[in-house]
Protein backbone atom coordinates (compact mmCIF):
# COMPACT_ATOMS: atom_id res chain seq x y z
CA UNK A 1 0.00 0.00 0.00
CA UNK A 2 2.97 2.42 0.63
CA UNK A 3 4.80 1.43 -2.27
CA UNK A 4 3.69 4.83 -4.62
CA UNK A 5 4.06 8.21 -2.83
CA UNK A 6 0.96 9.16 -3.30
CA UNK A 7 -0.68 5.64 -2.35
CA UNK A 8 -2.46 3.36 -4.65
CA UNK A 9 -5.89 5.05 -5.98
CA UNK A 10 -8.49 2.80 -7.20
CA UNK A 11 -12.04 3.23 -7.60
CA UNK A 12 -15.25 1.76 -5.53
CA UNK A 13 -17.90 1.91 -7.65
CA UNK A 14 -21.06 2.37 -4.91
CA UNK A 15 -21.31 4.95 -2.15
CA UNK A 16 -18.95 3.65 0.23
CA UNK A 17 -21.17 5.00 2.83
CA UNK A 18 -23.79 2.53 2.60
CA UNK A 19 -22.47 0.20 0.20
CA UNK A 20 -19.29 -1.99 0.33
CA UNK A 21 -18.57 -4.61 -1.68
CA UNK A 22 -20.44 -5.18 -4.43
CA UNK A 23 -21.27 -6.37 -7.93
CA UNK A 24 -20.75 -2.94 -8.63
CA UNK A 25 -24.31 -1.05 -9.95
CA UNK A 26 -26.62 -4.15 -8.72
CA UNK A 27 -28.05 -3.28 -5.03
CA UNK A 28 -29.18 0.21 -6.35
CA UNK A 29 -31.36 -1.03 -8.94
CA UNK A 30 -32.47 -4.14 -7.04
CA UNK A 31 -33.48 -2.24 -4.07
CA UNK A 32 -34.82 1.26 -6.28
CA UNK A 33 -32.75 3.11 -5.26
CA UNK A 34 -32.90 6.67 -7.33
CA UNK A 35 -29.01 7.24 -7.43
CA UNK A 36 -25.90 5.20 -7.58
CA UNK A 37 -22.29 6.36 -6.36
CA UNK A 38 -19.33 5.89 -6.58
CA UNK A 39 -15.79 6.95 -4.75
CA UNK A 40 -12.00 7.12 -6.03
CA UNK A 41 -9.83 6.34 -2.82
CA UNK A 42 -6.00 6.23 -1.91
CA UNK A 43 -6.39 2.19 -0.48
CA UNK A 44 -5.83 0.89 2.62
CA UNK A 45 -6.53 -2.58 4.80
CA UNK A 46 -10.47 -1.75 5.46
CA UNK A 47 -12.19 -3.12 2.19
CA UNK A 48 -14.04 -0.01 0.51
CA UNK A 49 -12.87 2.28 3.26
CA UNK A 50 -9.85 4.10 2.02
CA UNK A 51 -9.44 7.70 2.06
CA UNK A 52 -11.84 9.41 0.09
CA UNK A 53 -10.68 12.07 -2.73
CA UNK A 54 -13.65 12.13 -4.81
CA UNK A 55 -17.74 10.83 -4.44
CA UNK A 56 -20.09 11.33 -7.28
CA UNK A 57 -23.48 9.71 -8.31
CA UNK A 58 -25.50 9.06 -11.58
CA UNK A 59 -29.16 8.44 -11.86
CA UNK A 60 -29.61 4.20 -10.87
CA UNK A 61 -30.77 2.95 -14.37
CA UNK A 62 -33.91 0.23 -14.14
CA UNK A 63 -31.92 -1.75 -16.11
CA UNK A 64 -28.78 -3.61 -13.57
CA UNK A 65 -26.20 -3.79 -16.80
CA UNK A 66 -27.32 -0.67 -18.27
CA UNK A 67 -26.45 0.83 -14.99
CA UNK A 68 -23.00 -0.79 -14.55
CA UNK A 69 -22.18 0.48 -17.66
CA UNK A 70 -23.24 3.99 -17.48
CA UNK A 71 -21.55 4.01 -13.50
CA UNK A 72 -18.10 2.67 -15.14
CA UNK A 73 -18.41 5.01 -18.71
CA UNK A 74 -19.59 8.53 -16.07
CA UNK A 75 -16.78 8.00 -13.71
CA UNK A 76 -14.18 6.35 -15.38
CA UNK A 77 -12.51 10.29 -16.20
CA UNK A 78 -12.44 11.18 -13.09
CA UNK A 79 -9.65 9.15 -12.39
CA UNK A 80 -7.33 11.33 -14.50
CA UNK A 81 -8.95 14.45 -12.64
CA UNK A 82 -7.94 13.10 -9.46
CA UNK A 83 -4.70 11.81 -10.63
CA UNK A 84 -3.41 15.29 -11.89
CA UNK A 85 -4.73 16.62 -8.71
CA UNK A 86 -2.57 14.65 -6.93
CA UNK A 87 0.23 15.63 -8.88
CA UNK A 88 -0.47 19.45 -9.39
CA UNK A 89 1.84 21.78 -6.95
CA UNK A 90 -0.97 23.87 -6.50
CA UNK A 91 -3.43 21.75 -5.36
CA UNK A 92 -4.51 19.62 -2.59
CA UNK A 93 -6.78 17.48 -2.21
CA UNK A 94 -7.86 17.07 1.49
CA UNK A 95 -9.69 13.44 2.20
CA UNK A 96 -13.31 12.81 3.54
CA UNK A 97 -13.39 13.09 7.29
CA UNK A 98 -14.56 9.35 8.18
CA UNK A 99 -17.24 7.40 9.77
CA UNK A 100 -18.39 4.47 11.17
CA UNK A 101 -19.77 2.29 8.86
CA UNK A 102 -23.22 0.46 10.15
CA UNK A 103 -24.16 -1.85 7.11
CA UNK A 104 -23.43 -5.25 6.05
CA UNK A 105 -21.06 -6.50 3.72
CA UNK A 106 -22.59 -6.70 0.13
CA UNK A 107 -21.70 -10.05 -1.94
CA UNK A 108 -22.76 -11.69 -5.19
CA UNK A 109 -27.15 -11.95 -5.34
CA UNK A 110 -27.93 -15.13 -3.95
CA UNK A 111 -30.20 -17.18 -6.46
CA UNK A 112 -33.01 -16.11 -4.61
CA UNK A 113 -32.57 -11.99 -4.84
CA UNK A 114 -31.77 -12.91 -8.48
CA UNK A 115 -34.99 -14.48 -9.43
CA UNK A 116 -36.89 -11.70 -7.48
CA UNK A 117 -35.03 -9.12 -9.74
CA UNK A 118 -35.26 -10.59 -13.04
CA UNK A 119 -39.12 -11.04 -11.96
CA UNK A 120 -39.28 -7.41 -11.36
CA UNK A 121 -37.53 -6.66 -14.21
CA UNK A 122 -40.00 -8.34 -16.32
CA UNK A 123 -43.02 -6.34 -14.80
CA UNK A 124 -40.86 -3.15 -16.07
CA UNK A 125 -40.56 -4.52 -18.99
CA UNK A 126 -44.40 -5.61 -19.67
CA UNK A 127 -45.15 -2.33 -18.27
CA UNK A 128 -43.20 -0.25 -20.87
CA UNK A 129 -44.08 -2.33 -23.48
CA UNK A 130 -47.64 -1.68 -22.65
CA UNK A 131 -47.46 1.96 -22.12
CA UNK A 132 -46.31 1.76 -25.69
CA UNK A 133 -48.85 -0.61 -27.29
CA UNK A 134 -51.71 2.13 -25.59
CA UNK A 135 -49.56 5.39 -26.40
CA UNK A 136 -49.11 6.05 -22.78
CA UNK A 137 -46.43 8.42 -21.95
CA UNK A 138 -45.44 11.59 -19.70
CA UNK A 139 -47.28 14.57 -20.48
CA UNK A 140 -45.98 17.69 -18.65
CA UNK A 141 -48.39 20.43 -18.38
CA UNK A 142 -47.88 24.32 -16.88
CA UNK A 143 -49.49 25.71 -14.05
CA UNK A 144 -49.38 29.25 -12.25
CA UNK A 145 -50.80 31.08 -9.43
CA UNK A 146 -50.51 34.60 -8.18
CA UNK A 147 -48.96 35.25 -4.75
CA UNK A 148 -47.34 37.45 -2.26
CA UNK A 149 -45.19 35.19 -1.31
CA UNK A 150 -43.29 32.92 -3.57
CA UNK A 151 -42.13 30.80 -1.11
CA UNK A 152 -45.52 30.34 1.12
CA UNK A 153 -48.38 29.52 -0.95
CA UNK A 154 -50.78 26.39 -1.52
CA UNK A 155 -49.46 24.96 -5.04
CA UNK A 156 -53.19 22.92 -5.15
CA UNK A 157 -54.91 25.78 -5.74
CA UNK A 158 -53.02 27.20 -9.00
CA UNK A 159 -54.40 27.08 -12.77
CA UNK A 160 -53.30 25.02 -15.47
CA UNK A 161 -52.74 25.73 -18.56
CA UNK A 162 -54.58 23.09 -21.09
CA UNK A 163 -52.07 21.49 -23.88
CA UNK A 164 -52.56 21.94 -27.16
CA UNK A 165 -53.58 18.55 -29.30
CA UNK A 166 -50.56 16.27 -29.88
CA UNK A 167 -48.78 18.26 -28.20
CA UNK A 168 -47.50 19.29 -23.86
CA UNK A 169 -46.07 22.92 -22.28
CA UNK A 170 -43.06 21.89 -19.62
CA UNK A 171 -39.95 24.22 -18.38
CA UNK A 172 -42.21 27.83 -17.77
CA UNK A 173 -40.11 31.19 -17.20
CA UNK A 174 -41.52 34.04 -16.82
CA UNK A 175 -40.72 37.60 -18.14
CA UNK A 176 -42.20 40.67 -16.73
CA UNK A 177 -43.02 43.01 -19.37
CA UNK A 178 -45.29 46.60 -19.80
CA UNK A 179 -47.13 45.50 -16.68
CA UNK A 180 -47.71 41.68 -17.90
CA UNK A 181 -46.68 38.42 -17.05
CA UNK A 182 -44.99 36.25 -20.14
CA UNK A 183 -44.67 32.67 -19.94
CA UNK A 184 -42.15 31.05 -22.24
CA UNK A 185 -42.02 27.35 -22.52
CA UNK A 186 -41.19 24.14 -24.37
CA UNK A 187 -43.41 23.59 -26.28
CA UNK A 188 -43.19 19.66 -27.47
CA UNK A 189 -44.96 18.75 -30.47
CA UNK A 190 -45.37 15.04 -30.76
CA UNK A 191 -45.51 14.68 -34.77
CA UNK A 192 -42.32 16.18 -35.03
CA UNK A 193 -40.74 14.94 -31.48
CA UNK A 194 -39.14 17.80 -30.48
CA UNK A 195 -40.02 20.73 -28.95
CA UNK A 196 -39.76 24.35 -29.65
CA UNK A 197 -40.39 27.52 -27.29
CA UNK A 198 -43.59 29.03 -27.04
CA UNK A 199 -44.95 31.82 -25.11
CA UNK A 200 -48.07 32.37 -23.14
CA UNK A 201 -49.59 35.55 -21.68
CA UNK A 202 -51.07 35.31 -18.06
CA UNK A 203 -53.30 37.79 -16.17
CA UNK A 204 -55.36 37.46 -12.76
CA UNK A 205 -58.15 36.60 -15.40
CA UNK A 206 -56.70 33.69 -17.25
CA UNK A 207 -54.24 33.16 -19.98
CA UNK A 208 -54.30 33.47 -23.83
CA UNK A 209 -51.91 31.43 -25.84
CA UNK A 210 -49.73 33.57 -27.84
CA UNK A 211 -47.57 31.65 -30.51
CA UNK A 212 -44.35 29.91 -31.23
CA UNK A 213 -41.30 32.30 -30.86
CA UNK A 214 -38.51 30.36 -31.57
CA UNK A 215 -38.05 27.03 -33.56
CA UNK A 216 -34.95 25.03 -35.17
CA UNK A 217 -35.04 21.80 -36.61
CA UNK A 218 -33.31 20.81 -33.32
CA UNK A 219 -34.91 20.19 -29.83
CA UNK A 220 -35.63 23.43 -27.63
CA UNK A 221 -36.37 23.60 -24.46
CA UNK A 222 -35.44 25.17 -20.69
CA UNK A 223 -36.19 28.89 -22.39
CA UNK A 224 -34.07 31.35 -19.93
CA UNK A 225 -34.05 34.39 -20.16
CA UNK A 226 -31.60 37.32 -19.02
CA UNK A 227 -31.24 41.34 -19.23
CA UNK A 228 -27.98 42.63 -20.66
CA UNK A 229 -27.43 46.29 -21.97
CA UNK A 230 -30.98 46.95 -22.20
CA UNK A 231 -32.03 44.04 -24.34
CA UNK A 232 -33.44 40.72 -23.75
CA UNK A 233 -31.89 37.40 -24.14
CA UNK A 234 -32.42 33.63 -24.26
CA UNK A 235 -30.31 30.73 -23.43
CA UNK A 236 -32.68 27.56 -24.49
CA UNK A 237 -31.39 24.05 -24.33
CA UNK A 238 -29.86 23.27 -27.30
CA UNK A 239 -28.21 20.01 -26.31
CA UNK A 240 -28.74 18.42 -29.66
CA UNK A 241 -26.62 20.93 -31.17
CA UNK A 242 -23.31 20.14 -28.91
CA UNK A 243 -23.43 23.79 -27.81
CA UNK A 244 -24.48 26.53 -25.80
CA UNK A 245 -26.05 29.47 -28.17
CA UNK A 246 -27.75 32.48 -27.19
CA UNK A 247 -30.71 34.55 -29.37
CA UNK A 248 -31.78 37.69 -29.01
CA UNK A 249 -34.97 39.31 -28.68
CA UNK A 250 -35.87 41.31 -31.88
CA UNK A 251 -39.31 42.08 -31.10
CA UNK A 252 -40.87 41.26 -28.37
CA UNK A 253 -42.41 38.92 -27.07
CA UNK A 254 -42.49 36.93 -30.40
CA UNK A 255 -39.59 37.43 -32.84
CA UNK A 256 -36.01 35.70 -31.65
CA UNK A 257 -32.86 35.40 -33.53
CA UNK A 258 -29.62 33.33 -33.12
CA UNK A 259 -27.25 35.51 -31.96
CA UNK A 260 -24.06 33.80 -31.14
CA UNK A 261 -22.67 30.12 -30.18
CA UNK A 262 -21.03 30.85 -26.26
CA UNK A 263 -19.38 27.58 -26.31
CA UNK A 264 -18.93 24.88 -28.55
CA UNK A 265 -18.38 21.25 -28.28
CA UNK A 266 -20.23 20.60 -25.10
CA UNK A 267 -22.71 18.46 -24.07
CA UNK A 268 -24.81 20.49 -22.48
CA UNK A 269 -28.69 20.80 -20.84
CA UNK A 270 -31.14 23.53 -18.58
CA UNK A 271 -28.37 26.28 -18.88
CA UNK A 272 -28.66 29.46 -16.36
CA UNK A 273 -26.80 32.52 -16.97
CA UNK A 274 -26.52 35.50 -14.43
CA UNK A 275 -25.11 38.33 -12.62
CA UNK A 276 -23.91 37.94 -8.97
CA UNK A 277 -21.71 40.13 -6.84
CA UNK A 278 -19.35 41.97 -9.91
CA UNK A 279 -19.53 38.74 -12.17
CA UNK A 280 -21.72 36.70 -14.80
CA UNK A 281 -21.73 33.32 -14.02
CA UNK A 282 -23.13 30.02 -16.08
CA UNK A 283 -24.87 26.80 -14.46
CA UNK A 284 -25.16 23.99 -16.67
CA UNK A 285 -25.71 20.55 -16.52
CA UNK A 286 -23.12 18.76 -18.46
CA UNK A 287 -21.95 15.05 -18.72
CA UNK A 288 -18.99 14.51 -21.04
CA UNK A 289 -19.24 10.79 -21.01
CA UNK A 290 -20.89 8.88 -23.48
CA UNK A 291 -23.64 7.91 -21.09
CA UNK A 292 -25.42 11.31 -21.20
CA UNK A 293 -26.96 11.71 -17.64
CA UNK A 294 -27.41 15.05 -17.77
CA UNK A 295 -29.20 14.81 -13.97
CA UNK A 296 -26.26 14.47 -12.07
CA UNK A 297 -23.36 17.10 -12.63
CA UNK A 298 -23.51 20.78 -12.15
CA UNK A 299 -21.17 23.01 -13.71
CA UNK A 300 -20.14 26.67 -13.05
CA UNK A 301 -18.45 28.82 -15.17
CA UNK A 302 -17.85 32.64 -15.05
CA UNK A 303 -17.44 35.31 -17.17
CA UNK A 304 -16.97 39.36 -17.65
CA UNK A 305 -19.52 39.59 -20.32
CA UNK A 306 -22.59 36.67 -20.81
CA UNK A 307 -21.81 37.26 -24.61
CA UNK A 308 -18.75 36.10 -24.51
CA UNK A 309 -17.15 33.01 -25.71
CA UNK A 310 -14.53 32.77 -23.52
CA UNK A 311 -15.98 31.23 -19.88
CA UNK A 312 -13.70 30.21 -17.29
CA UNK A 313 -14.37 26.66 -15.72
CA UNK A 314 -14.51 26.73 -11.82
CA UNK A 315 -11.81 24.87 -10.08
CA UNK A 316 -14.39 22.51 -8.09
CA UNK A 317 -16.30 21.42 -11.22
CA UNK A 318 -18.72 19.27 -11.13
CA UNK A 319 -19.87 21.48 -7.92
CA UNK A 320 -22.82 19.04 -7.18
CA UNK A 321 -22.44 15.57 -8.45
CA UNK A 322 -25.30 14.00 -7.59
CA UNK A 323 -29.24 13.62 -9.27
CA UNK A 324 -30.88 14.53 -6.15
CA UNK A 325 -30.13 18.10 -6.43
CA UNK A 326 -27.80 18.54 -9.12
CA UNK A 327 -30.30 19.59 -12.39
CA UNK A 328 -31.31 22.77 -12.58
CA UNK A 329 -34.64 23.60 -12.77
CA UNK A 330 -34.76 27.32 -12.76
CA UNK A 331 -33.77 30.42 -11.35
CA UNK A 332 -35.30 33.06 -9.23
CA UNK A 333 -33.90 36.71 -7.91
CA UNK A 334 -35.27 37.83 -4.67
CA UNK A 335 -33.62 41.38 -4.11
CA UNK A 336 -30.25 40.55 -3.60
CA UNK A 337 -30.77 36.94 -3.32
CA UNK A 338 -30.39 34.12 -5.92
CA UNK A 339 -32.49 31.20 -5.58
CA UNK A 340 -31.85 28.31 -7.82
CA UNK A 341 -34.38 25.43 -8.08
CA UNK A 342 -33.35 22.24 -8.94
CA UNK A 343 -34.61 18.76 -9.97
CA UNK A 344 -34.87 15.29 -7.97
CA UNK A 345 -34.66 12.51 -9.66
CA UNK A 346 -36.68 9.14 -8.74
CA UNK A 347 -36.12 5.34 -9.51
CA UNK A 348 -37.40 5.23 -12.79
CA UNK A 349 -39.08 8.54 -12.86
CA UNK A 350 -37.36 11.67 -14.49
CA UNK A 351 -38.40 14.73 -12.69
CA UNK A 352 -39.70 13.29 -9.40
CA UNK A 353 -39.65 16.59 -7.49
CA UNK A 354 -38.28 20.08 -7.21
CA UNK A 355 -35.83 21.72 -4.55
CA UNK A 356 -35.08 25.16 -4.07
CA UNK A 357 -31.91 26.37 -2.48
CA UNK A 358 -30.15 29.74 -2.39
CA UNK A 359 -26.87 30.40 -3.47
CA UNK A 360 -24.60 31.65 -0.25
CA UNK A 361 -21.25 31.85 -1.98
CA UNK A 362 -20.59 31.97 -5.53
CA UNK A 363 -16.93 32.45 -6.09
CA UNK A 364 -14.06 31.76 -8.46
CA UNK A 365 -13.09 28.74 -6.00
CA UNK A 366 -15.72 28.18 -3.88
CA UNK A 367 -19.74 27.31 -4.55
CA UNK A 368 -22.57 26.78 -1.54
CA UNK A 369 -26.12 26.70 -1.43
CA UNK A 370 -28.46 25.78 0.98
CA UNK A 371 -31.64 24.35 0.94
CA UNK A 372 -34.77 26.75 1.52
CA UNK A 373 -37.65 23.93 0.57
CA UNK A 374 -38.48 21.08 -1.96
CA UNK A 375 -42.23 20.52 -3.67
CA UNK A 376 -43.11 17.00 -3.71
CA UNK A 377 -45.71 15.99 -6.63
CA UNK A 378 -48.71 15.60 -3.88
CA UNK A 379 -50.48 18.37 -5.11
CA UNK A 380 -52.72 16.82 -7.67
CA UNK A 381 -54.09 13.89 -7.57
CA UNK A 382 -53.26 12.78 -11.06
CA UNK A 383 -49.77 13.62 -11.35
CA UNK A 384 -46.23 11.76 -10.88
CA UNK A 385 -43.35 14.20 -10.95
CA UNK A 386 -42.76 18.35 -10.97
CA UNK A 387 -39.43 19.41 -12.57
CA UNK A 388 -39.04 23.38 -12.95
CA UNK A 389 -40.38 26.16 -10.59
CA UNK A 390 -39.93 29.55 -11.38
CA UNK A 391 -41.34 33.05 -9.96
CA UNK A 392 -41.66 36.57 -10.70
CA UNK A 393 -43.52 40.16 -10.20
CA UNK A 394 -45.79 38.54 -7.97
CA UNK A 395 -46.25 35.39 -10.21
CA UNK A 396 -45.31 31.89 -9.55
CA UNK A 397 -45.40 29.23 -12.60
CA UNK A 398 -44.26 25.16 -12.53
CA UNK A 399 -44.97 22.04 -14.40
CA UNK A 400 -45.97 18.36 -13.83
CA UNK A 401 -45.90 15.58 -15.44
CA UNK A 402 -48.57 12.28 -15.52
CA UNK A 403 -48.99 9.04 -17.31
CA UNK A 404 -51.95 9.76 -19.91
CA UNK A 405 -52.33 8.60 -23.58
CA UNK A 406 -51.24 10.92 -26.85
Amino acid sequence: MNCCPHGVISFHHGDNRVNRGGPPGFWEVYHEVPKTGFIIQRLNQDLDGGDVLFRGSVTTSWIYTLNRVKLFEISNRFLKIVVDRLLSDNEHLVPEEKKPYSYPLLTVPSPTVSFIYLFRLGLRIFGKLLNRFLKINDRWQVAYQFTDSWADFSLRNSVRIQNPKNRFLADPFIIYRNNKHYCFVEDFDYTVKRGRISVCEITRDGHKFLGIALEEKFHLSYPFIFEFSGELFMCPDTHEKNEIRIYKCEEFPMVWKFHKTIMRGVPAVDTSIFEFEGLWWMLSNIDYSDARDFACQLHVFSSKNPLSESWAAHKGNPVIFDPLRARNAGLINDGNKVFRAYQRQGFNRYGEAVGVAEIQSLTLNNFEEVEKFHIEPEFFRDIEGTHTFNAKSGLVVFDTVSLKRQ
